[in-house]
């Protein structure tokens, strides 16, 4: 009877010191993004926010996604009616235009995709044995005055028994529409 009470107090103890919050994009900021969505972009936020909603350093849509291109000035997103975002920029180093695909989702008015979604949890509701998380996601939308917003959301994490460390991030981008 005393172990099972101690398991409980240790699992309260787990769960109370291992909560993490998230931002969320406000569904009143948005404009819906559907399928055929594209537009021009300046890769350059003009705007980032952080959890605490303090203005960060200026991020890059590219380096959101993994693509490290230094000296682009402006980008081109589309997004298909089979959910693939094909995002267009040109490449100075070799003078050519580049494309990268990526697959995700249509999802409560903006855009989901994950670049690295793993988690292995032993058990699988309480990670008591052994647990790790690795999430990197990237949320598109649109706001009602045409920015581009993007979010990004990092979980990184694991458990083995009752010793737990990782963190999360989450920083939101706005990027302005160029004019046509």
């Amino acid at each position: 009877m005393k172990i099972i009470k101690i398991s409980l107090i240790l699992i309260l103890i787990l769960f109370a010191s291992s909560c993490a919050t998230k931002m969320k994009i406000s569904e009143k900021k948005l404009e819906k993004i559907e399928p055929n969505f594209s537009g021009y972009f300046y890769n350059t936020s003009y705007k980032r926010l952080d959890k605490k909603g303090t203005i960060k350093k200026q991020s890059s849509i590219l380096n959101a996604v993994w693509l490290e291109q230094e000296d682009v000035q402006v980008i081109y997103m589309e997004i298909g009616k089979n959910e693939v975002l094909n995002i267009s920029f040109f490449d100075s180093y070799t003078n050519k235009m580049q494309t990268a695909t990526f697959k995700g989702k249509f999802k409560r008015g903006f855009y989901e995709l994950y670049l690295v979604k793993k988690s292995i949890k032993i058990p699988p509701i309480i990670p008591v044995i052994y647990g790790i998380v690795d999430i990197d996601r990237v949320r598109i939308g649109k706001s009602k005055n045409g920015d581009l917003i993007i979010e990004k959301y990092i979980d990184r994490g694991g458990c083995i028994l009752f010793f737990c460390a990782g963190g999360t991030w989450t920083h939101q981008n706005f990027h302005q529409p160029v004019p046509q």
